[in-house]
């Protein structure tokens, strides 16, 4: 049966991702991987096999990555040059250790030169580094996500103003378990696409 790695379930999308993934995939399927030990204890204690995968260790990712088909690399929560060595050592990773396809969480029009963000740098040079490579792979090219505008929403109900750079204020948002459910359920069919 393929085995599918999950990184980053410590975090808030990460650990959406594996509770996701535990109601759509057999147990069998799945490599929940963390920073720490503590970042995977969660899972080794329900019986999921589990990896400390640490993004700065190129050969220890290619060790941790080892008879996995598929690899969800959640992008890393900084910005800049530290963000694009991390995703290109899982990438490396990915060639080093024989994965066939990675599913990278991007952001909306990454690519697009009218995108004034700053975040987006990273996100289109991680695309481009992943499509250099002999990797099939799926970019989720998602909005905001709702769970990030909660902060925003609490200071609008005491201020009533909703203070951002919206424009005129709308904006496409997804809860995580919405973007995740697609691709996680269509894995097993789905090479080279981009959403």
């Amino acid at each position: 049966m393929d085995k599918y790695i999950f990184t980053g379930v410590d975090g808030n999308f990460g650990g959406i991702a594996a509770e996701t993934a535990i109601k759509l995939l057999d147990k069998s399927q799945l490599i929940f991987t963390a920073p720490t030990e503590k970042g995977i204890a969660k899972y080794r204690d329900q019986g999921y096999e589990t990896r400390v995968t640490d993004f700065n260790d190129p050969d220890g990712l290619a060790k941790a990555f080892q008879g996995a088909k598929k690899v969800l690399l959640i992008s890393m929560p900084f910005v800049g040059e530290k963000r694009r060595q991390a995703h290109k050592n899982v990438v490396d990773a990915c060639v080093a250790s024989g994965v066939q396809q990675i599913v990278y969480t991007s952001l909306v029009n990454s690519t697009d030169p009218t995108n004034p963000s700053i975040e987006k740098l990273d996100h289109a040079w991680t695309e481009s580094y992943v499509e250099n490579t002999e990797l099939d792979y799926i970019f989720l090219r998602n909005s905001q996500y709702a769970e990030a505008m909660i902060t925003n929403y609490y200071t609008m109900a005491k201020t009533g103003v909703l203070a951002n750079n919206q424009g005129d204020g709308k904006m496409l948002t997804f809860l995580v378990k919405t973007v995740l459910s697609l691709p996680l359920t269509l894995w097993p069919q789905i090479w080279n696409t981009q959403f």
